[in-house]
């Protein structure tokens, strides 16, 4: 059943929205509507659906849509919310996260793992790499080079670990210790015991601190406060 519309400008004339949506009513709630939702539907009642796709807006699903990779459903340009993901979770155990190439993409990316996780899914994320969204992506590089992008995404917490090491100068002493801060905090809310080691691994090598020193701050972080 229809619950809105939303159209886009075919051109880029600046004195326009590029979108055009039906606002929120009681039947549109966009904190809990995903859209493509209903074919993922569809694919789970077929025994079809293993992993889900999560894309940005409306036109990157029905671009995935139209060359074939219909697993894939979009959060509408919203924040992904706790309600979108037990929906999904409804469906499938894993996800890759495959949102816009900018700073707000890289955001959401992190609110969305943290939504996601709380559930209990296994997520992989998938950063694009000369094209800002997987629309331009596939019309510019076709659907194999997608799939293949896909096919590498980065498991949720090698992608932090790598990702939030870029706004550190790890030279530094002070940023080298927000960054441990930071990267031990993702490892400890997001990680089990045996894959601690190995993320712990991927920390050392960056911050070239020893294995040991890391593992009793990661225990520290881990123990409940009294």
């Amino acid at each position: 059943d229809v619950v809105a519309y939303s159209g886009r400008a075919v051109d880029d004339k600046v004195d326009r929205a590029k979108y055009k949506n039906t606002p929120q009513t009681m039947v549109f709630n966009k904190s809990e509507i995903l859209f493509g939702y209903n074919f993922a539907r569809d694919l789970k009642k077929e025994h079809m659906l293993d992993t889900l796709i999560i894309v940005e807006g409306h036109i990157d699903v029905i671009s995935c849509h139209q060359v074939g990779i219909t697993n894939t459903i979009g959060c509408m340009g919203t924040a992904l919310t706790n309600l979108h993901a037990k929906k999904i979770k409804q469906l499938v155990d894993n996800v890759i996260l495959c949102l816009d190439a900018d700073s707000a993409g890289a955001a959401a990316t992190y609110k969305a793992i943290d939504a996601l996780k709380e559930v209990g899914l296994n997520i992989k994320v998938v950063r694009l790499e000369g094209a800002k969204d997987p629309d331009e992506f596939i019309k510019k590089y076709g659907k194999d080079n997608f799939l293949n992008e896909l096919m590498n995404g980065l498991d949720c917490v090698d992608f932090i670990l790598k990702d939030s090491a870029k706004k550190y100068n790890l030279a530094s002493n002070l940023d080298r210790t927000n960054y441990i801060n930071e990267a031990l905090n993702y490892i400890s809310k997001f990680s089990t015991v045996a894959e601690q080691e190995i993320y712990l691994s991927e920390v050392q090598k960056l911050v070239k601190v020893p294995l040991d020193t890391l593992r009793k701050s990661l225990k520290r972080e881990t123990e409940p406060m009294h």
